[in-house]
């Protein structure tokens, strides 16, 4: 078969598979036209493979058609399960048949029972036909790609004439020089064209008033754009979203004013009936979108190195480092943009292999150098850090940066060596790759600070009722995710670039994240993942239901304390339970399993394990309810420290001589337990002086509270206060009551309020007595004995 039968062939297929209509007709058409056409698409596609001629163009339809088939088989495939769902649920319910010695079946209802037998044998031939459509087109799918990598390595590492040849150079750059005095020449060859009458100026005015109209809407919407979202001159240290979003903002604002003049007429001379005709047309269209692209990445790179407002800089290095990337960054988007505009004229040599080797030999090598010139270390270095220290991430990007000049100098040797295909496909991958990174980047830096703003946000903290340790706690696993959701977006918007089709990228991630198999057990990562995030969201729902019954239901309820307490913890625990089971189920496991290994277990605990898990219970209670956690200070019975670990058989306390106690769960549960810091780590700090009788009480007060509002530890709410205790034996006796954010330092706070209070009650001269103790002595003729009072 020729190839453009061949080609006539696919594209008849692909018209058909792709389009309603063609759907609708293979539907309507019956089952056997539907398995005809998977069977035709098989074969050609197998047939393909097996011959020698093999195109890019005629891979590529193949394989669409191959996908296409599996798509509508793994459709057809759902849509037979159900039928025969149906059918048997229809059939089932007729009943069993009657026996052959009972009265025989109704006529309608044996008629029925037929039919619904034959659909459901019908319905399982076409289903073992899809099933085997899906396999053999998985098979030709794989065998597709294959052959289209297999093209795209040959069309890669095909050789071209090598541009420092001295016969390469004397044929290609005549040619090299006429194509660019063809382009040169092509406004006066379609001004002799012109019709008579008709002058240049009739076709060029129209131009530059559209020119100039869309200049005046770019100016429009830039001013717009600038005053809502620009950079305010006033703010010294904006914030890195405040610093992205005017960094867009000016692109854009700055891209638009040239860029909307630039589209305007684009549109203009390219409309149909436009005098501007032949090859100047073409020529003008080319040199317009090249400008139109010089302008976007000229504003953008401004706008985000921002040369000359340091405190907008999304990046980290010296103004003067800004400028030269500002400046290498320009020239490299000119080199670009020229080498657009001639490739869209399709070369400038003259079709000739020779001069097109010159002319990318000339591109590649100023590609390549500024390339390499961008790639330098001490252009990126953060203008913070140490001499000879990289930022954060700097082993990183600083391997990137020398794999991307590596590249750019392999690339620039390979247009010089004979291989153009490659060393031009290797330097305009990386000029697109380098601003897709870049890209990635700032979007990693921005959702870094989103991550930071949920933890400082007051919405998450006072409306959600999110604590401050869980708020810090969910800022450092969004910045541990962004990362590697990043990395896996880069991935699959990079790999493409660099000729990995996109459609094998996407298989193969999916094939990755489906699991391996383990034994009879297939671990899945999509699966785990899954289960993670079923199991956080309902125990979220279950948190927010929980609150909600707590606060305006139970809280509106005449009920006993005890009461909405046990309500709400077990509405807790509920969730708990819900939210393991739902992640488990999500995983798949045959839940019937655990409860095996549940009934293992209750033997188990009859034969002894009772102490065991009644720690490992009270283990997860703790984890759960969290009565206590790691990091508070808590009294058990005589132990007092701090929570080090809470494994789920005992937890471990520091004390205060670093040493550590043992205490099993169980009886953390049972007795009593002391939490100074289970809320908050606010605790209140108490003095107890007395002062002589006779001495001012008013302004022992004064001077207490002065004391205590002026030491920098004690809170001001709740604000200090003092209460006059008692008339003592010897002195008049007041207490200090005040609070500190830190209990841990309780000690070190009443210890300093004690010092200060001594040095001011001596400064005023109030006295601080000593115990006294009057003793009476009996006369001696009484013979009685001393009484002391």
């Amino acid at each position: 078969m020729s190839r453009g039968i061949r080609s006539l062939l696919l594209v008849l297929a692909m018209a058909l598979l792709a389009s309603p209509t063609g759907r609708a007709a293979g539907a309507a058409s019956g089952e056997a036209t539907e398995s005809g056409d998977w069977a035709i698409v098989l074969r050609e596609a197998a047939r393909y493979l097996e011959g020698g001629e093999k195109t890019p163009g005629l891979t590529r339809g193949h394989l669409f058609l191959v996908r296409q088939l599996r798509s509508r088989a793994e459709d057809a495939k759902a849509g037979l399960r159900e039928e025969l769902r149906l059918s048997g649920r229809l059939l089932g319910a007729l009943g069993p048949p009657p026996s052959g010695d009972g009265a025989p079946e109704a006529k309608g209802i044996a008629g029925k029972r037929a039919r619904y037998r034959r659909r459901m044998a019908n319905a399982r031939a076409r289903l073992a036909e899809a099933d085997l459509a899906i396999v053999r087109a998985g098979e030709l799918e794989e065998a597709l790609s294959a052959a289209r990598r297999e093209q795209f390595l040959e069309d890669v590492y095909r050789r071209t004439p090598i541009p420092v040849s001295p016969d390469v150079i004397l044929k290609g750059a005549p040619e090299l020089m006429a194509g660019i005095g063809r382009v040169l020449r092509s406004p006066g060859d379609w001004r002799a064209k012109l019709p008579p009458g008709v002058g240049p100026l009739a076709v060029l005015l129209p131009g530059i008033v559209v020119l100039i109209l869309g200049a005046s809407l770019g100016w429009g919407i830039r001013r717009s754009v600038l005053d809502i979202f620009g950079r305010e001159a006033g703010v010294s240290a904006p914030t890195y979203a405040r610093r992205f979003g005017a960094a867009v903002a000016q692109g854009a604002g700055d891209g638009a004013f040239p860029g909307a003049a630039l589209a305007a007429l684009y549109l203009w001379t390219t409309r149909p009936g436009a005098l501007v005709s032949g090859p100047f047309a073409e020529a003008l269209a080319s040199l317009l979108v090249s400008l139109l692209l010089f302008c976007l990445a000229a504003a953008f790179a401004r706008a985000l190195l921002s040369p000359d407002l340091p405190a907008w800089r999304l990046t980290g290095q010296s103004s003067e480092n800004a400028r030269s990337a500002h400046r290498l960054i320009l020239a490299l988007a000119g080199v670009f943009s020229i080498d657009v505009f001639f490739s869209r004229l399709g070369g400038v040599g003259g079709g000739s292999a020779e001069g097109a080797s010159v002319y990318g030999a000339m591109v590649g090598a100023l590609e390549g150098w500024l390339l390499v010139r961008l790639g330098r270390g001490e252009l990126w270095r953060a203008e913070a850090a140490p001499e000879g220290e990289a930022p954060r991430a700097g082993k990183f990007w600083g391997f990137m940066r020398r794999a991307a000049r590596a590249l750019a100098v392999a690339g620039a040797a390979a247009l010089f060596v004979g291989y153009g295909v490659l060393g031009k496909r290797l330097l305009d991958n990386l000029v697109l790759t380098g601003f897709l990174v870049a890209l990635l980047a700032l979007l990693r830096e921005l959702m870094r600070e989103a991550a930071s703003w949920s933890a400082r946000s007051a919405f998450v903290r006072e409306k959600l009722r999110v604590p401050s340790g869980a708020a810090e706690a969910l800022r450092s696993w969004e910045r541990a995710v962004a990362a590697p959701v990043v990395l896996v977006v880069g991935v699959l918007v990079v790999a493409p670039v660099w000729g990995v089709p996109r459609d094998d990228l996407v298989r193969w991630t999916f094939r990755g994240l489906s699991g391996f198999q383990v034994g009879s057990i297939r671990v899945s990562i999509v699966d785990i993942a899954s289960a993670v995030v079923v199991f956080f969201l309902a125990m979220a729902a279950a948190r927010f239901l929980q609150r909600q019954l707590s606060e305006r239901l139970l809280g509106q309820m005449s009920l006993p304390s005890g009461i909405r307490d046990s309500l709400n913890a077990g509405l807790g625990y509920a969730g708990v339970i819900l939210a393991a089971l739902l992640s488990v189920s999500v995983t798949g496991i045959d839940l019937s399993n655990l409860a095996l290994v549940a009934s293992a277990l209750s033997v188990g605990i009859g034969f002894g394990l009772q102490n065991v898990v009644n720690n490992f219970v009270s283990g997860l209670i703790l984890l759960v309810e969290r009565p206590i956690k790691i990091g508070d200070w808590v009294r058990v019975g005589d132990s007092e420290g701090i929570v080090k670990r809470i494994q789920f058989r005992a937890t471990e306390l520091e004390t205060w001589r670093r040493a550590s106690v043992i205490i099993p769960n169980a009886e953390i549960l049972s007795t009593s337990v002391v939490n100074l810091t289970h809320r908050d780590d606010y605790g209140r700090a108490e003095i107890e002086v007395g002062v002589a009788y006779g001495s001012d009480a008013a302004r022992v007060r004064e001077i207490l509270l002065d004391v205590a509002r002026q030491n920098e530890r004690v809170s001001d709410r709740p604000a200090p206060w003092v209460a006059f205790r008692n008339f003592g034996a010897s002195s008049l006796d007041f207490k200090l009551y005040c609070f500190t954010s830190n209990v841990m330092g309780r000690l070190q706070v009443e210890s300093e309020l004690r010092f200060e209070i001594e040095h001011r009650l001596g400064e005023e001269g109030v006295e601080i007595p000593f115990p006294q103790r009057v003793v009476h002595l009996a006369r001696p003729e009484e013979g009685g004995r001393g009484e002391e009072a």
